[in-house]
């Protein structure tokens, strides 16, 4: 993802790329190389993708709308946490955004899609648990099941989302490997094209039945 300001519009930009190679054949290796837009952005009506708060650990207080999150680190959404100075790291991590939304924005219909994560996610809106997949796969030693390749997506509880400042919180379990939400895409859909983006991939929608008993398991 290219942020806005980074560009340098009606004039020279410069693109340089640093690759480490260990073995075998090295360098970028095929195309096309471009810039390009994602017709997945595209069907969001507020996309998320960019920088986010972030935080090793598993504290309930967390997804709390109040927490200070001033002191956290900051991390690129989507992308993995170890391409980002977290190498090696599996357990429990945790990414704050607060988001502003416009006095004219419709509230009604409206699904947060959170791309794909690695491995395990609970995701919390205003403080309060909106969807997850979760539950049995992190009771029986976290068993993989293909959860890390399903686009996340939740429907946003009516009244929950407000006008003017919001804050999600999302809960990251990694049992091995790459972790984190590391790719797209991130933001808020209309129902009718969250309905159309289903048709093509496949989604993890788990609602949090399971809320209660996942808090007992971890003994926050």
């Amino acid at each position: 993802m290219i942020p806005e300001t980074f560009l340098a519009k009606g004039g020279a930009n410069t693109i340089a790329v640093r690759v480490y190679d260990d073995k075998g054949d090295g360098g970028i290796v095929s195309g096309p190389v471009r810039i390009a837009t994602d017709d997945d952005d595209d069907m969001l009506l507020i996309n998320f993708s960019g920088i986010w708060k972030f935080k090793l650990g598993n504290k309930k207080v967390y997804k709390d709308v109040d927490f200070d999150d001033s002191s956290w680190k900051e991390i690129k959404v989507p992308q993995t946490w170890e391409s980002q100075g977290y190498s090696n790291y599996d357990g429990h991590a945790w990414y704050r955004n607060t988001i502003d939304i416009e006095t004219n924005f419709n509230l009604k219909d409206l699904y947060l899609v959170m791309g794909k994560v690695d491995d395990y996610d609970q995701v919390f809106l205003n403080g309060e648990l909106i969807g997850e997949h979760w539950g049995d796969e992190i009771d029986h030693a976290f068993s993989r099941d293909n959860t890390y390749n399903k686009l996340r997506g939740y429907k946003i509880p009516n009244k929950l989302l407000t006008r003017g400042k919001n804050v999600i919180a999302v809960r990251v379990y990694d049992g091995g490997g790459v972790g984190g939400i590391y790719e797209g895409p991130v933001g808020i859909m209309k129902e009718a094209n969250y309905k159309e983006l289903k048709e093509t991939y496949s989604f993890s929608e788990h609602d949090h039945d399971v809320f209660n008993t996942i808090f007992d398991i971890f003994n926050w």
